[in-house]
């Protein structure tokens, strides 16, 4: 009998430009929001509502705050997303051998693939560690991107055949 793997690891997003433009612009949305409010209804009237804007706009920030966790456990990897470290979300799972392919993403083999949708699980820089795996996401054949560390890298190994899983050399 053999022995149960689990592996686990924590990612954290970085910021880009897209994020810190939405950023912006909800911010921008907040302040004419809070300034329509007081302009038709005066200041004291308005307090309540500029608030509740705050709010919003201070749960919306926290969805940039991702951090994703890869879970390996016997063959099968799940990647949660964990929104301001409170609220976590499945958004991927699949069995390791359902994977067409898994390189790293500087990999020739993955040329073919360039056509299929992405989708990042990773922290958005392409570092050493940065894997590319074509599986099923949402029904769709896609592309998915993340980092595994080299234990999870090295129990996929013994799942993923040779033909399937092609290291950085």
């Amino acid at each position: 009998m053999s022995a149960d793997v689990y592996k686990e690891q924590l990612i954290t997003r970085k910021s880009n430009e897209k994020d810190m433009i939405k950023k912006i612009v909800i911010a921008a949305f907040g302040v004419t929001l809070a300034c329509a409010c007081v302009f038709f209804y005066g200041p004291m009237p308005s307090t309540v509502i500029i608030f509740v804007i705050c709010f919003i706009i201070y749960k919306i920030y926290g969805r940039f705050n991702i951090e994703y966790e890869y879970i390996y456990t016997n063959g099968s990897l799940d990647i949660d997303c964990i929104y301001n470290k409170e609220k976590r979300k499945r958004k991927y799972s699949a069995t390791v051998s359902e994977f067409e392919i898994m390189a790293h993403i500087d990999d020739e083999k993955l040329k073919e693939y360039e056509h299929l949708p992405t989708v990042d699980f990773s922290s958005g820089d392409i570092l050493g560690n940065t894997y590319v795996f074509i599986g099923k996401y949402k029904g769709k054949r896609s592309r998915i991107i993340f980092e595994p560390n080299e234990e999870i890298v090295s129990a996929m190994n013994t799942d993923l055949t040779p033909r399937k899983l092609f290291r950085k050399k």
